[in-house]
């Protein structure tokens, strides 16, 4: 048979007293854990915006209004040599992607 005993409390008195979020909040190894974690955040944070800043090049490729860009481009009726260098552009671009 196995008996079931009531577990020690290992916190002192003191500490029963109060709510658990208080000691929680005054524990020092909760208040390290907290700053290391905000620490990563704001580095992550940093990270992130330097990621981002990485496709400012490539911005035009999805900022644009598509379906209006080609109602213009139908109504100017380009040269075909100019039609051709737009879409060479186009293709540089998407490639330039590739390598970023």
């Amino acid at each position: 048979y196995i008996t079931l005993t009531k577990p020690k409390n290992t916190l002192p008195k003191s500490l029963l007293s109060q709510p658990i979020y208080t000691v929680i909040t005054a524990d020092d190894e909760t208040k390290k854990l907290k700053t290391q974690i905000q620490q990563c955040m704001v580095t992550n944070a940093g990270h992130l915006v330097s990621y981002l800043h990485t496709w400012d090049n490539c911005r035009e490729l999805w900022d644009i209004n598509k379906d209006a860009f080609i109602r213009r481009y139908e109504r100017a009726k380009p040269l075909m040599s100019k039609f051709d260098a737009d879409i060479s552009r186009s293709v540089g671009a998407v490639n330039l992607l590739m390598f970023v």
